[in-house]
């Protein structure tokens, strides 16, 4: 992040040093929603699968937008940029990140008698669309560029959960959910 990156001016004299470091990047809104089918493998296991939307989204201070159209530099590469964002100033961008995940989950019911259920899952998660700027500490500058971010990425999780409405069709449950990923 504090790279700096050295560039020959155009006299060819003594090269110029540009170092930038990024804005500090803060946790914005997150939240999933979605469906799952539940199998009974026995009366405390449980297998699931399911489908969800995700959205996250983190906030930073950058500068102003400049509309023209530039050659960014990022480690070796060189990257043309239909604008970009200077790194002077305090206005706010919200870097936002839609994904699409298939979770599958494990439960287990400690006691038959609590609506009591802990689980443990993973999630094949897909990015659908992004805001995200990059930043080269090259160029001391923000861009869009979206192939800087994975499209696919698996997550982990974990849960304690309480069952507050259950049939055999469907069930309501809330409780602390822990996961790594999207």
């Amino acid at each position: 992040r504090d790279a700096f990156y050295a560039v020959q001016n155009a006299t060819g004299s003594l090269p110029v040093v540009v170092a930038g470091q990024p804005s500090r990047i803060t946790s914005g809104f997150h939240f999933s929603i979605g469906f799952a089918a539940t199998r009974n493998l026995s009366k405390r296991w449980a297998l699931s699968i399911g489908w969800q939307y995700a959205y996250a989204s983190t906030h930073q201070k950058v500068g102003d937008k400049r509309p023209a159209d530039t050659t960014v530099r990022f480690a070796a590469d060189k990257v043309t940029a239909n604008g970009y964002y200077t790194n002077t100033g305090g206005n706010n961008y919200t870097n936002r990140f839609h994904f699409i995940e298939i979770p599958v989950s494990v439960s287990f019911k400690p006691s038959l008698r609590l609506p009591l259920y802990l689980s443990v899952g993973a999630a094949y998660g897909r990015l659908l669309a992004t805001t995200a700027l990059t930043y080269s500490s090259a160029s001391n500058l923000y861009y869009q560029n979206k192939e800087d971010y994975p499209r696919n990425a698996v997550s982990l999780s974990s849960a304690a959960q309480v069952e507050f409405f259950g049939t055999k069709k469907a069930s309501l449950r809330t409780g602390p959910y822990c996961t790594n990923g999207p």
